[in-house]
């Protein structure tokens, strides 16, 4: 997964994308999963495995900040993804392309850029 990430030129929203879609095909279930009358487990269960997906990849993306902050980067960012998904589960008229290119324009300050 990470070669394949580190060879992509779009900054990762291909493979984004393409891992989006599994919760795209699952928005239904999702919605029931996350809302206060699913699993509560399950949140906590999406955010680790979700955090430890996110620190695998800090070293492609060359971060140059201490542990701490590179932890603290992935909570901000895994935190941003879950509220996309919880989002998505009531607006699923949106495709996993534009979920994909939402978060990483968020991501990296492309505020201005948004349409």
């Amino acid at each position: 997964m990470l070669d394949q990430l580190a060879l992509k030129s779009d900054n990762g929203i291909e493979y984004l994308t393409n891992f989006l879609q599994v919760f795209k095909d699952n928005l239904v279930t999702i919605r029931i999963l996350i809302s206060s009358h699913g699993d509560l487990s399950f949140s906590t269960k999406l955010m680790d495995h979700l955090l430890e997906m996110e620190g695998l990849s800090h070293s492609l993306m060359h971060l140059q900040a201490n542990n701490d902050l590179q932890e603290l980067f992935s909570y901000y960012s895994i935190s941003a993804l879950i509220g996309i998904i919880r989002f998505w589960t009531i607006h699923p008229n949106y495709s996993a392309k534009e979920m994909a290119t939402f978060f990483f324009k968020m991501r990296n300050g492309e505020l201005t850029k948004l349409s």
